[in-house]
């Protein structure tokens, strides 16, 4: 709150007299200007941040309230996305995808005066990924220093690679697979006909003979 600046008239200054008191003159001509400001305050604020501050007695009061506001909301704002950032998973996305989310929220936290380390950065990476990753997030955290987020990264990248090759490659080997006993199948019954059939000529050519008797 501004303390009022008083001039005193030390020449009437005297025991058992009343201390003369007067404005300093600088004073008054600041109040209104900070009047002023405080009314351009009020005019940019929302309904529900005036009512916090339209009490105040000075401009420098308005803004000290709405910086304990805001710093408060602001703390509130970073332990929200700094729960994101280590619950954030991968699921249906590529690892590509899930790191850009990993990072959309670090910048968050950056904005926030936040900063975010590479060892996070990675225990998030390494967390926010399924069981098919089991073999790369050994890898990287047998490491005895934290690697660089953009290595673990390319790890990830390759293994990702390399499960998708296998996913292709596997519906492959299903289709020789069953066209094999597709074949197996037509050839087996070919052979059975041909069977069935080398029988009924044998049998006709048995009773033709007979009834020649």
């Amino acid at each position: 709150m501004v303390k009022r600046h008083l001039l005193r008239d030390t020449s009437q200054f005297s025991l058992g007299e009343d201390v003369e008191q007067h404005e300093n003159p600088d004073f008054i001509i600041w109040k209104k200007s900070d009047k002023l400001l405080m009314s351009w305050i009020f005019s940019t604020l929302t309904p529900s941040v005036l009512g916090q501050v339209i009490n105040s007695k000075s401009s420098f009061e308005v803004w000290s309230k709405i910086e304990r506001t805001y710093s408060q909301r602001s703390m509130a704002r970073i332990i929200q996305l700094k729960q994101q950032l280590q619950s954030l998973k991968k699921g249906a996305d590529s690892i590509s995808e899930f790191v850009i989310k990993l990072k959309a929220v670090s910048d968050a936290l950056a904005s926030a005066e936040e900063n975010v380390s590479e060892r996070d950065m990675i225990m998030s990476l390494l967390n926010g990924v399924g069981h098919e990753y089991d073999s790369v997030v050994t890898l990287v955290s047998s490491q005895q220093r934290t690697m660089p987020f953009e290595d673990a990264q390319f790890l990830f990248l390759m293994h990702e690679q390399r499960i998708e090759q296998l996913n292709i490659s596997a519906p492959s080997a299903h289709y020789v697979t069953n066209t094999s006993n597709f074949n197996n199948f037509n050839n087996s019954n070919l052979n059975n006909k041909a069977n069935n059939r080398n029988s009924s000529n044998n049998n006709y050519r048995g009773g033709g003979r007979g009834r020649n008797r």
